[in-house]
């Protein structure tokens, strides 16, 4: 099997710049009727317009010669409807083999609303430079405001149009393209656009019928404008502009060889003695900053169809060393010969192999004896998270030279080391040393030093304009991608924006992380952060697919969690087969880091946070024993849970992994490990067991967790134990005795915990079991603000409400009881409705008043319907507090609003009047809340969904009557959703979306999406469900 190509150095540019490129040639007689039509390119030269195009777009048949300028229309009809005056026509020449007109125009480019560049943008080429990512736009008989096309060069003159939609009839094929003559051939490439000629004609049907003859642009016409058309000067200006500082002859000289190779290869000349010159130069060059030149080398001898001789293969492999790539990234190579008598190969293979983890072949592996050799087996166990190996091999390593630098940041990661830093301090001092790896080794040193000031300045690399380390790291992130990205946690809300794909992104990303690898320098030591977190974050995007554990390594350095965590993801929702195929071993190399002496304390956290994403991507069978040895038993056996939050990266980790467990042995066994510590932090671990663990009937029949549960009951205080308590009360698994000892327990100790908890309220009040234990929890209630809405004369807090609308039903208010929870509402209702907030605070603390009132509305709906109270007037008033507050005078417009609190706050409006009142009622509110999930234009989807999932659990078979067609769409439109931009939390959606299908399938089995969402293994990997909760 042939390897994949992974570098192409041109695309197609975007169809914005095609249409500012491409102008609309129409020609008309006197009754401005068109009589021919085409298409021309538009460039400028010092300040005047131009526009070249085919002869025969503006010739006049019956004159043999080119229509009168006042009969040439030219537009740029997607920017402007004003139309292009044609000052002359400069160069027209009708011949067969010519077919070439030089347009000059008048452009008032103020008037046109355009940020293309026509003067230095565009290059004219007038050689076969590009043989892929071409196409033209030409204004056509069909497609009269413009079409793009594909086009790939068949010969030198010949270009085939790869456009499917367009059947190879002659007919057909002829009138799709009437209208096309004259179009650019345009390619891009460095973030140029370049001009590879014109269309001239569509083939005759005895030709090919999918293939168009093009022109070249007249070599006296490149003569013309060679200098700010030309390909060379432009690329030499541009390459001198970026790369060079005032003193830097060295970096010139090794430019100007570079661009005198090109030349001579172009010539067939001798390369020997340039190439020689080159490598001398690298070593007084050793950072490269531009690579234009070996960029174009890269490409010259990619094309050349001949075997490659010794020079060109030496050239090949010099200009891929100064990119940070190899051979293999340009796939099967058949003309190139063997690169293995070539020095620089051999370690270009040995980066190769270590970026992999991994060296196969016998004849690959480092020798450990030479400094190279130990610096990629240190590097390479660094990538395999292989900490205790990697220890091991730095303290045996006692480098020379440039290599002391390159050791320096390593070893600090386990622990300060003067030696070595005795050793860069030699680099810094002796000024035969270049001046580049001087600047490296003294940032390096001054780092790893962590004193303050910092023992060395940067002043004499300044002063001699030696580009600092930070300054090639953004000039090569520039390269990549050309979007901003912050990182942000899927689920939470937030915008984010994320770049896209060209030509440089991919090679430029391993540029960057070789250019790490190069130096010895790291993404972030410490508090110092060498490249910043967006920069390598588009770096992370390009190559995690390819070269996953370097990519995670170098992300695991900064050790903040919103970036690790969006890191974990990224791995986590990728369908690509190799990271799929990886991500196990991935996750359970991390894991096993964590039991190991030698793992540096910076990187528990971020090892901790990047695996919690990971568990709901892989099976956990493939995961659970080593994530208990190395986080559970950790957490059980070796660190007191006392000292443990919520906010702690190792809590977090327990939380995603338990969530994650199905299987029942392993349940049991996290619940007897977590259990017997519950004593050391009981509110903690009773949110491991209750909201991650979760407690069921099945878990609960075990004996041992039967015995746990009692020693709960017995040792652990109810203010600690309440949650615990509850849960195994909801599935209705607590024995009458125990119910009893409970019940004691809540008359015995002190509830006063629960005055401000009403979490803890509403779990009393489905665990009290006399009537004396309940008289207890309501005086709890009686005696505080029942419906604290938050607002104070001295200032407005988050309401704080009893939320007695949650208690169990056996929970029986009496007049009198209501007398008092009546006043409390009133007051509370009037602090409301006087409230003197205003801004966007009053938004703010709107959203939770309508909470608040939607919470009264439901408890006085009860209070009417179980007791019979009379409740009308105040219901009157919450009701219309509701509509003032809300803005909105019914529920679809509030749930048509693109507002995220305003939506919530309908729905849970919505969710009050279902449960009093009837689901008919209720339609239409219900179709537009399934119709913003299938349009995917809610600010808040997810929230949606949610809902949606709350009605076919409650109502299934009334949402399948009238809403089935529409819920089959939703699921359809869900197939492949892109998690990025709809800003998803992949497990929680997907678990969602296989909940509804579950729902769906006895009636709808046979659907594809239902079969998706319910059968696919990627699809299920983040816990969808065989069978539906009860």
């Amino acid at each position: 099997m042939s390897r994949k190509k992974l570098i192409d150095s041109s695309c197609y540019p975007d169809i914005d710049t095609l249409q500012a490129l491409s102008v609309k040639i129409n020609c008309i007689n006197e009754n401005e009727e068109t009589i021919e039509h085409g298409t021309g390119t538009l460039f400028a030269n010092n300040g005047s317009y131009y526009v070249i195009t085919a002869a025969h777009c503006i010739l006049n048949n019956t004159t043999k010669s080119f229509y009168d300028k006042r009969y040439i229309q030219i537009s740029l009809p997607h920017i402007c409807q004003t139309l292009i005056e044609v000052n002359d026509i400069l160069e027209f020449n009708s011949d067969d083999d010519a077919d070439f007109a030089l347009l000059s125009v008048k452009l008032d480019i103020d008037s046109f609303p355009i940020s293309f560049d026509y003067e230095n943008d565009i290059q004219f080429i007038g050689k076969d430079e590009f043989c892929a990512n071409t196409c033209f736009y030409g204004y056509t008989t069909t497609e009269p405001t413009g079409r793009m096309f594909r086009a790939r060069m068949v010969s030198t003159n010949t270009y085939e149009v790869e456009e499917n939609a367009i059947s190879a009839t002659g007919a057909d094929f002829s009138r799709v393209m009437k209208g096309s003559s004259g179009s650019g051939i345009f390619v891009e490439y460095e973030n140029r656009i370049f001009c590879l000629g014109y269309v001239k004609s569509r083939m005759t049907e005895a030709d090919r019928l999918n293939d168009i003859k093009i022109r070249r642009i007249p070599s006296d016409i490149n003569n013309k404008f060679s200098h700010p058309v030309l390909l060379h000067s432009i690329q030499q200006r541009q390459a001198l502009e970026a790369s060079l500082t005032p003193q830097s002859h060295v970096e010139i000289e090794y430019i100007n060889k570079w661009n005198e190779l090109i030349t001579a290869l172009s010539k067939n000349e001798d390369i020997t003695g340039i190439l020689n010159d080159i490598n001398e130069l690298k070593n007084h060059y050793p950072y490269v900053k531009s690579v234009i030149y070996q960029e174009q080398i890269t490409n010259i001898i990619l094309r050349s169809k001949n075997q490659w001789n010794a020079c060109e293969r030496r050239a090949f492999i010099y200009a891929l060393r100064d990119r940070g790539l190899w051979p293999a990234l340009f796939g099967e190579l058949p003309q190139a010969g063997d690169f293995n008598n070539i020095p620089e190969y051999k370690s270009m293979m040995f980066r190769a192999s270590t970026f992999a983890c991994g060296f196969t072949d016998d004849t690959n592996i480092p020798d450990k004896n030479t400094d190279e050799g130990m610096y990629e087996l240190v590097l390479c166990r660094a990538f395999k998270f292989e900490f205790d190996k990697m220890f091991e091999l730095v303290n045996a390593w006692n480098p020379n030279g440039i290599w002391a630098v390159k050791k320096a940041l390593l070893v600090h990661l386990f622990k300060k080391d003067e030696g070595t830093l005795d050793s860069v301090k030699k680099i810094i001092e002796n000024k035969a040393n270049s001046d580049s790896e001087r600047f490296v080794a003294t940032l390096i040193y001054n780092i790893a030093s962590q004193q303050f000031p910092q023992p060395y300045k940067y002043t004499e690399f300044w002063e001699r304009g030696v580009e600092e380390p930070s300054e090639i790291i953004s000039y090569i992130a520039a390269r990549i991608d050309k979007t901003k990205i912050q990182p942000q946690i899927f689920g939470t809300h937030s915008t984010q924006i994320f770049g896209s794909t060209d030509s440089t992104s991919f090679p430029e990303s391993i540029r960057l992380l070789q250019y790490l690898a190069n130096t010895g320098l790291t993404t972030k030591f410490g508090i110092y952060s060498i490249v910043n977190i967006e920069h390598w974050m588009k770096v992370f995007r390009h190559l995690v697919h390819f070269i996953p554990y370097p990519t995670v390594y170098y992300t695991l350095q900064y050790a903040e969690e919103k970036t690790v965590r969006w890191a974990g993801q990224m791995i986590a929702y990728s369908d690509n087969e190799f990271l799929i195929s990886v991500r196990p071993d991935l996750l359970n190399a991390l894991l096993g880091a964590l039991r190991m002496e030698c793992t540096p304390r910076n990187l528990y956290a971020s090892i901790y946070y990047i695996t919690q994403e990971l568990y709901a991507s892989v099976e956990e069978s493939a995961w659970y024993d080593e994530f208990k040895e190395s986080v559970l038993y950790y957490f059980v056996v070796e660190i007191d849970a006392a000292n443990v939050s919520m906010s702690d990266a190792i809590y977090k980790n327990l939380f995603s992994a338990i969530q994650c467990i199905k299987n029942i042995e392993r349940r049991r066994e996290i619940f007897i490990q977590l259990a017997n510590k519950m004593s050391q932090n009981p509110y903690l671990i009773s949110r491991l067991l209750c909201n991650a663990l979760l407690v069921d009937k099945e878990l609960a029949t075990y004996p041992e967790v039967g015995e746990c549960l009692s020693n709960i009951i017995n040792q652990i205080p109810i203010a600690q134990s309440y949650h615990i308590l509850y849960e195994f009360n909801r599935v209705n698994t607590l024995t009458p005795e125990q119910r009893k000892l409970i019940d004691r327990k809540i008359l015995a100790e002190k509830l006063s915990f629960s005055k401000s908890d009403y979490i803890a309220l509403v779990n009393l009040s489905y665990l009290a079991l006399s009537s004396e234990s309940m008289s207890k929890v309501k005086h709890i209630v009686l005696s505080g603000d029942i419906w604290n809405c938050g607002i104070t004369d001295s200032c407005y807090t988050a309401p704080m409400p009893s939320h007695i609308e949650l208690f169990d039903d056996k929970v029986i208010w009496s007049e009198e009881e209501w007398r008092h929870i009546r006043l409390n509402m009133k007051n509370n209702i009037e602090l409301i409705e006087n409230r003197r907030i205003k801004g966007e605070s009053s938004n703010f603390f709107n959203s939770m008043y309508l909470h608040l009132l939607s919470d009264m509305k439901l408890f006085m709906i009860q209070m009417q319907k179980t007791n019979g109270f009379y409740v009308e007037d105040i219901l009157c008033r919450v009701n219309t507090l509701i509509e003032q507050i809300s803005g909105y005078e019914n529920l679809i417009e509030a749930l048509s609003s693109s507002d995220y609190n305003e939506v919530n706050v309908a729905l849970d409006l919505l969710n009050v009047q279902l449960r009093t009142d009837d689901f008919n009622n209720h339609i239409a509110e219900i179709n537009i809340i399934i119709n913003k999930v299938v349009l995917k234009q809610s600010a808040n989807i997810d929230n949606c969904i949610n809902f949606i999932v709350f009605l076919m659990r409650k109502y299934s078979v009334v949402m399948k009557k009238h809403f089935g067609d529409l819920l089959l769409c939703l699921l359809k439109n869900f197939i492949d959703y892109d998690f990025e931009n709809m800003n998803f939390h992949v497990p929680s959606v997907n678990h969602k979306l296989s909940l509804i299908a579950h729902y769906m399938k006895p009636e709808f089995e046979d659907y594809i999406q239902i079969k998706y969402w319910t059968s696919d293994e990627v699809v299920n990997r983040f816990g969808g469900y065989t069978t539906l909760p009860q």
